[in-house]
């Protein structure tokens, strides 16, 4: 399997995972071109949402225009679009998108197969409302729940801080072999196991 980075709002990371013709997405944030120029002429299977904030989703119009395929999400983030209201956006406007039959909310941590891949889905509140972490494969995509050196913000969301520490619980019982973060770079296991512990005190 093979994961390259486009670039996108506020410098997030939309993660391009791909095998021979197989290609799935994490964000939205990367305009379209900049997806493109990495899958070439492959079609995009599935698209991930790691959570609700604009950077992450600020394409996703687009990437159903373009790709037509299924988005997989928290039922908070086709909620939010629905009323065109929704967190952190302050900085850049979204298209709302026309139609949301792409749309497929996540209702429980029950694995999800796309092609060849399987797709294990951690409900993980704390820095958001919508917050996923998402298993693939010894891959863990974070969104903005785990950083290099740290966590997410916690101060979007009422008890954020309390449902945060739950969520570091939860993710330090979860093996993988790598992290994809929504922003900077990606960490090892070990170098993740170092960090929650430090955030759990």
């Amino acid at each position: 399997m093979n994961i390259e980075v486009a670039k996108g709002t506020l410098d997030s990371n939309t993660f391009v995972a791909s095998e021979v013709n197989l290609v799935i997405l994490f964000d939205a944030g990367a305009r379209v071109s900049d997806v493109k120029k990495i899958i070439g002429k492959r079609s995009v299977s599935a698209i991930f949402l790691t959570h609700e904030h604009f950077d992450h989703i600020t394409y996703i119009a687009d990437y159903i225009q373009e790709f037509d395929c299924p988005i997989y999400c928290h039922s908070v983030i086709i909620d939010d679009l629905r009323l065109g209201d929704f967190q952190n956006n302050i900085l850049k406007p979204i298209n709302i998108p026309k139609n949301f039959e792409n749309f497929v909310p996540i209702t429980s941590e029950k694995e999800i197969t796309v092609g060849l891949f399987r797709i294990k889905p951690f409900f993980c509140t704390g820095h958001s409302i919508g917050s996923i972490v998402f298993l693939m494969h010894g891959h863990l995509f974070t969104g903005d729940v785990l950083f290099a050196m740290g966590i997410g913000r916690t101060d979007f969301i009422r008890f954020g801080e309390r449902l945060m520490l739950d969520t570091l619980e939860k993710l330090q019982d979860i093996e993988f072999e790598i992290a994809h973060h929504g922003h900077g770079k990606s960490t090892t296991y070990k170098e993740q196991k170092r960090n929650i512990r430090l955030h759990l005190g």
